[in-house]
């Protein structure tokens, strides 16, 4: 398994997730922690996972959606 995922292929990794979202929200100074080399942006999977594990949503049968 990769450690790292280039920002132009986020969309082969996480489902729905374009990386045009993730320019967006580069841009506002939100979203996973990035990692920028030779002007190429990446993420790490540990961020990733990370960073959408934070914001599970708690239903009312108390089951986490992930």
């Amino acid at each position: 398994k990769p450690m790292f995922v280039k920002a132009t292929d986020i969309d082969r990794i996480v489902v729905g997730l374009s990386p045009k979202t993730l320019a967006n929200w580069r841009s506002q100074g939100v979203g996973p922690k990035y990692f920028l080399v030779n002007g190429s942006v990446y993420y790490s999977y540990a961020e990733l996972e990370k960073y959408f594990g934070k914001h599970a949503v708690e239903t009312s049968n108390n089951t986490l959606i992930t």
